[in-house]
């Protein structure tokens, strides 16, 4: 059993379900997902260390630390959160993940999966997706022109639905992600 403790924004059942369902997709059957759900960014900056000391009492094999970048410098974000635990050792591995502009980037990569999830065929976004200052209000107007509710259950089956492969094709960020899941 390969256990992965994921800090991530959002309530119990957004963002970390959605990292969830396309984890699974990556990794074998045999995970455990351990979950820290952190509402919001400075909500997860703040406690991420606390979370972190957590997954030592349940034997994580890696913890994944992710955060929307918005509109802030993904390196600087990185160095920050990395400064914060120096020093402090753990038996797995950390590895820091910042997702270009948020989350609902990744879900708009894959119109097919959207499709399937709303029951109506909906157009490709174009372009690059990673460029668009908000994919969220992006990804509100195709489920609203599909008669769909923006909820989390309606983003968790996308994710479902999603082909993690057109994911990384066209979000450069998802591959770096997907790397930082498998390179353990």
């Amino acid at each position: 059993m390969y256990k992965l403790g994921i800090v991530a924004e959002g309530l119990p059942n957004t963002d970390v379900k959605i990292i969830s369902e396309l984890i699974k997709k990556m990794v074998s059957d045999n995970l455990e997902l351990c979950p820290y759900p952190g509402r919001d960014k400075s909500n997860v900056i703040k406690k991420y260390r606390d979370w972190l000391e957590d997954c030592r009492n349940k034997n994580v094999d890696k913890a994944l630390v992710m955060i929307d970048q918005d509109l802030s410098c993904i390196k600087l974000i990185v160095e920050m959160m990395q400064k914060k635990i120096e020093g402090r050792q753990y038996r797995f591995p950390v590895k820091f993940h910042v997702i270009v502009r948020m989350l609902e980037t990744w879900l708009l990569s894959d119109e097919e999966a959207i499709s399937a999830v709303v029951g109506k065929n909906v157009p490709r976004v174009n372009g690059t997706l990673e460029n668009i200052r908000n994919p969220k209000v992006k990804l509100k107007e195709i489920l609203s022109r599909a008669k769909a509710t923006y909820t989390p259950e309606t983003l968790r089956r996308i994710a479902e639905e999603s082909d993690i492969e057109r994911i990384a094709y066209r979000c450069p960020g998802f591959e770096r992600f997907r790397r930082s899941v498998l390179d353990c």
